[in-house]
């Protein structure tokens, strides 16, 4: 009877010292739900839209200011672009590598183009995709339930809507031309 009791204290302690090692705050474990996937995959795809058509017309834009607002979109997006990266990998969660292809035609086409064409087709196109993506990082940072993709969508609101505001400067200096 010694024996038995011997070996439950025994299995009772190996389960309990198994369990209490289970740390419940590691996110490799991470259930995200349908929505946060999707935010996930929309933010990664929009971050790399936002670096390849910025390299694009940091090498292509005719006018100086549209040169230094690409080069601003790789810089400010390929940091986003980093940070939810990070998330993923600690989550398993696979994000876009590169753009979808409805970004990649429009850079495609953006590449067809060159000088005012250009700048102002490229930053009509910022305007418009910024737009989008503000509602989507709102969406995520007013009701995603992970604390992290709530900060991180939060953070990056701020310096997405600067940047529609500094597309909409650009656009209404452009159009005056």
């Amino acid at each position: 009877m010694k024996t038995l009791h011997f070996l439950f204290l025994c299995c009772a302690c190996g389960t309990l010292t198994f369990t209490s090692c289970d740390d419940d705050d590691n996110d490799t474990n991470v259930n995200l739900s349908s929505r946060d996937q999707t935010f996930m995959t929309k933010a990664g795809f929009n971050n790399k839209a936002e670096i390849v058509a910025g390299a694009v017309a940091d090498s292509m834009g005719m006018d100086s200011t549209v040169r230094m607002y690409g080069n601003m979109m790789v810089d400010d997006h390929t940091t986003a672009y980093n940070e939810l990266a990070g998330y993923a990998n600690s989550w398993n969660v696979n994000i876009p590598q590169q753009p979808d292809s409805i970004h990649m035609a429009k850079t495609a086409y953006l590449r067809s183009l060159s000088g005012h064409s250009f700048d102002t087709a490229y930053i009509n196109a910022q305007i418009k995709d910024h737009i989008e993506t503000i509602a989507l990082f709102q969406q995520e940072a007013d009701s995603s339930s992970m604390t992290q993709l709530k900060a991180y969508a939060g953070k990056y609101l701020p310096k997405l809507k600067m940047h529609l505001q500094m597309a909409d400067s650009i656009a209404a200096v452009l159009n005056a031309e």
